[in-house]
């Protein structure tokens, strides 16, 4: 047997022990496999794809399990192991040392190494933008925009449409760090440079209205879902910001024009299509789709949102209560509680469907004050599907999205977890 392969057949070990919830033996064998390959040249790993996956995929799961049990000074020589051995992936390294350092508590540390990797020579502008998430995550929204200032501005031809959607997303997270602020038209002008650069496909509306909602700017809101490529979505924040202005029948046109549509689950609009069944209290047609859904995707974030709302509308107010603890459970562990505007249009759509006021300010706690984590379910207690597409919800950036900026497009796929 080759030694890679060998190696190989050690990871799928590893993880079949993470399913088995046996995570200390699995991280163990992980950091084994990282300390033996790692001491392999640049140049050996630069021609052997195979085992430059296994590397890097080692010490992403490595890292994410070694975070679980606590073990940050592991964590942190798993990191180290991958920048020596892969010197460009010297800022996904710190990038994986920052969160094992959040993690334990020590933020200004894990901030320090965010700053620090993207400071580093031949740090990508997709590396730079998922450290400026990272750091956003953590509300340090000033250190996040330090970050994106690495990031070129440069004007780019219409054909470029990698080079100018990466681009778009550095101006999203600039625009979520200033929104965080509240430096409001800097905001509004950094989606505008986001949503310019993403075209054909441009950038989701639901952000901006968010904000503009918040600062009580209910014309602009609307404005801006006027701009929403997506048509369920566009209905959907249509309809809202109408009954935010008091205009309760225009909402219902709004929300009725986009459930006249036969619903599509391969549209990646299907979860708003959904929640415009809700919001009109069409509980058979949201049923419905959610099983369709379900049946595509399993449960995503939001649809665990939405079956939540149509069981408490259907009375069953346990089971309610089951899908959004859950819910904040997965939200707590992404560190998403951290960015609550992100789920203001969960609290409007709580509050304008519930007309329990007792049983809405339950679900509504439930939802947007999670417990601390050692009192949250574990981990195998929580299981969650995939996002299937069209899954609205921002998510934390995941370390893996950076691996692809150190591992070439030709390599074979580094085992999955």
């Amino acid at each position: 047997m080759a030694l890679h392969e060998s190696y190989g057949e050690l990871l799928n070990r590893a993880h079949a022990l993470k399913e088995n919830n046996q995570e200390a033996e699995a991280f163990d064998i992980i950091r084994r496999i990282v300390a033996r390959v790692s001491r392999l040249s640049p140049q050996t790993l630069t021609k052997r794809i195979d085992l430059r996956n296994v590397l890097v995929g080692g010490a992403i799961d490595g890292s994410e399990i070694g975070r679980e049990l606590g073990q940050t000074d592991a964590v942190i020589e798993l990191a180290g192991a991958l920048a020596h051995a892969i010197p460009e992936s010297a800022a996904v390294a710190e990038s994986i040392k920052a969160q094992a350092l959040a993690d334990a508590g020590r933020l200004d540390e894990a901030i320090a190494a965010l700053r620090a990797a993207s400071e580093m020579e031949g740090a990508t502008a997709q590396a730079l933008v998922i450290l400026a998430g990272e750091a956003l995550w953590h509300e340090r929204a000033e250190d996040a925009l330090a970050i994106l200032e690495r990031v070129p501005e440069q004007a780019l031809p219409e054909q470029d449409q990698a080079a100018r959607h990466e681009l778009a997303a550095a101006w999203y997270v600039h625009f979520r760090a200033l929104a965080q602020l509240e430096r409001i038209e800097e905001a509004e002008q950094a989606w505008m440079k986001a949503y310019d650069l993403s075209r054909p496909e441009p950038t989701p509306t639901a952000g901006i209205v968010t904000m503009f909602v918040q600062h009580d700017d209910l014309n602009k809101a609307l404005d801006y879902a006027d701009r929403e490529g997506r048509p369920a979505t566009r209905g959907l924040l249509r309809g809202v910001v109408a009954a935010l202005k008091g205009k309760p029948e225009w909402a219902k046109d709004e929300w009725q024009r986009i459930v006249r549509e036969p619903f599509n689950v391969e549209k990646p609009d299907f979860h708003d299509w959904i929640e415009c069944a809700l919001r009109l209290g069409d509980k058979d047609k949201a049923d419905a789709a959610l099983d369709a859904a379900a049946g595509k995707y399993g449960y995503t974030s939001r649809m665990l949102l939405l079956g939540g709302v149509l069981e408490a509308l259907n009375g069953d107010l346990d089971q309610a209560r089951l899908s959004l603890h859950t819910l904040a459970v997965v939200n707590y562990r992404a560190k998403l509680h951290r960015e609550r505007h992100i789920f203001e249009r969960d609290r409007w759509l709580l509050e304008q469907t519930i007309p329990d006021t007792q049983v809405r300010s339950e679900l509504i706690e439930l939802l947007f004050n999670p417990t601390p984590e050692d009192a949250l379910p574990s981990a195998d207690e929580v299981e969650m599907k995939p996002a299937g597409e069209g899954e609205t919800l921002e998510v934390a950036p995941a370390i893996d999205e950076a691996a692809a900026a150190v591992t070439p497009a030709t390599a074979s796929p580094a085992p999955e977890a």
